[in-house]
């Protein structure tokens, strides 16, 4: 099995280069080159199903076993050149020296104990030839027949020391049959191009992955660090009454921060609210009272509210989810519109779904009820599209996935409400009828005038920010 021609290889691999020499790839980048008729000869073997181990040097390796040449350079242009990893090929990739060794034969033993067919590929340099973990790895798999090849792609060079230089003389290595070895001439150095020149990095790129990297998600828990039970008060929306006849007769000005409920801010609720509340900062927010302001609902909670779980509850896949909204993969979109959600949780959730599935532009998995799903297939999903439908849940505003496919770098399709309307500046589209679903061409027309809206909102700093100087 192999993907790839060796010119589709070269031509990949210097389109990569070519990146990095014009300052577009602020990361270590790896650069192959010089083993492609070996390596299509290597990959000639490997079949369907089988688990490919990589190095730090992973571009060819991901081409010949089936990746996509956009993906992987998107995965590059992300910083991820030494972690490229593909559940659905099987592929896994490790920067450290020798690093897949061990996983490759304990894996390998698995499919042995399973009576499984499938084989285990796992690659390394020369330089990891020197390393005692190999040694153990070649040992388990040798000694209990393991259906796993090593293939040591020696290039002469450990880094840039080369093996004399390294054993004292240049003597084989005399491994088993289940090590396999190639020798070849790199193109590239160990690490960046060939220029030798020094390089200066694009800084629109820099800052554009400096604010990712910077960034920190919205949880609304968080906020909880500014309660100091004096002056600021962190209350789940649920327990307002009895908040508000215990501080009936407080005597100090409260900077309220509520949320975790499905429960809106009513006008009601707020003329019932005691006089020492000057200033309310809340989730669902459907009041126009100036003491009021909307917090957003961002991505679910990770962690239980260090005031008491009661107050937040944090959801146990609420930690995957802020890793990968965190720093999103980077990738193009390919499609229009993309619709995921259970028509159940609203009333108005069928008369959407209707429109969802009669469009030809939008890409539906809509279902009756809400039912467990891959988060990582939900990705992506959203990552191949352009714009994403968010109708609203239980509460009159906003919802998770709004925010997760804003964090995703892709724009929400809402319908106006009271509750969206603090988040306007973002960018989103806020329809005046679901019934404009139906109407690519205006769809198309509004994403190009809000794609480009700025995205402060999306860091939980602007709003601790906003709660401490506006409290």
């Amino acid at each position: 099995m192999f993907n790839a021609t060796k010119e589709e290889l070269i031509e990949f691999e210097t389109k990569i280069h070519d990146l990095f020499e014009e300052g577009d790839l602020p990361f270590l980048t790896h650069l192959c080159g010089g083993n492609e008729d070996q390596l299509i000869e290597v990959f000639k073997d490997v079949e369907e199903g089988d688990y490919i181990f990589s190095t730090h040097r992973t571009h060819y390796h991901y081409l010949l076993a089936g990746g996509k040449p956009d993906v992987l350079e998107d995965k590059i242009k992300d910083g991820d050149s030494m972690f490229v990893f593909d559940q659905k090929l099987k592929f896994f990739s490790s920067s450290v020296l020798a690093g897949c060794t061990g996983i490759a034969a304990g894996v390998a033993l698995s499919f042995k104990m399973q009576n499984k067919k499938n084989k285990v590929w796992c690659f390394i340099g020369d330089g990891a030839e020197d390393e005692g973990h190999f040694y153990e790895a070649v040992s388990l798999v040798e000694g209990w027949d393991l259906p796993c090849t090593f293939i040591v792609e020696d290039n002469d060079r450990s880094v840039d020391t080369s093996k004399k230089d390294r054993r004292g003389k240049d003597h084989p290595i005399k491994w088993p049959t289940c090590v396999r070895r190639y020798h070849y001439t790199p193109t590239y150095p160990h690490a960046g191009s060939d220029s030798g020149k020094w390089l200066k990095f694009n800084q629109d790129v820099l800052e554009d992955h400096k604010k990712k990297r910077d960034r920190t998600i919205f949880q609304l828990n968080t906020l909880s660090h500014l309660h100091d039970g004096v002056n600021i008060f962190f209350v789940k929306t649920d327990y307002l009454h009895h908040f508000f006849h215990e501080y009936q007769d407080y005597d100090k000005p409260i900077t309220l921060i509520t949320g975790n409920s499905d429960y809106p801010i009513l006008d009601k609720m707020v003329d019932t609210a005691p006089s020492c509340i000057t200033r309310w900062w809340g989730q669902a927010i459907n009041t126009d009272s100036p003491i009021v302001s909307a917090l957003p609902y961002g991505i679910e909670n990770s962690v239980h509210c260090h005031l008491g779980e009661h107050l937040g509850y944090g959801h146990p896949g609420g930690a995957y989810k802020a890793i990968v909204t965190k720093t999103p993969p980077t990738r193009k979109p390919t499609k229009d519109v993309y619709a995921n959600f259970s028509e159940t949780t609203y009333k108005g959730r069928p008369r959407v779904a209707e429109l969802c599935r009669e469009a030809d532009h939008i890409t539906y998995d809509i279902q009756s009820v809400c039912t467990d799903r891959p988060y990582k297939a939900f990705v992506d999903n959203v990552l191949d599209h352009k714009m994403v439908v968010c109708p609203r849940g239980n509460a009159p505003a906003e919802t998770h996935r709004f925010w997760e496919v804003l964090y995703l770098g892709r724009v929400p399709i809402v319908k106006y409400k009271k509750g969206i309307a603090p988040f306007l500046e973002l960018p989103v589209i806020v329809l005046d009828d679901w019934d404009k679903l139906l109407d690519l061409e205006f769809l198309e027309a509004e994403y190009e005038k809000v794609k480009d809206n700025p995205t402060d909102m999306l860091d939980i700093s602007y709003w601790v920010e906003r709660v401490r100087d506006h409290g």
